[in-house]
């Protein structure tokens, strides 16, 4: 499999995983959907990480680095703001029977 091709499957379970924890989180245990959208983000990124690092890009040594975690982590951390605000923001928006679907 190519690397184009590894990064591609780790981006799509990265998302999928994303969403479902973020479902999970707030419909069975009643998180607001913001800090639930934060919550299955936070998890995703952290197991998209760990997929690149031992198996999309391989090269040297597979292992994890703090300080590349640490990298990683700072450049989404943008997108977790983008990503919390314009969920609190669209739920203001719709009616409770249809916030979930914000999600996707």
């Amino acid at each position: 499999m190519s690397e184009m091709a590894r990064f591609f499957a780790v981006a799509v379970v990265g998302l999928l995983l994303d969403i479902a924890i973020a479902w999970c989180t707030a419909r069975l245990l009643g998180l607001p959907l913001w800090l639930a959208a934060a919550v299955g983000f936070a998890v995703a990124a952290a197991a998209n990480y760990a997929a690149h690092e031992l198996w999309t890009f391989r090269r040297g040594a597979q292992r994890l680095s703090v300080g590349r975690a640490l990298r990683y982590g700072a450049a989404l951390a943008v997108t977790l703001s983008a990503r919390v605000a314009t969920v609190a923001a669209l739920v203001a928006l719709v009616d409770e029977v249809h916030a979930l679907s914000v999600l996707l």
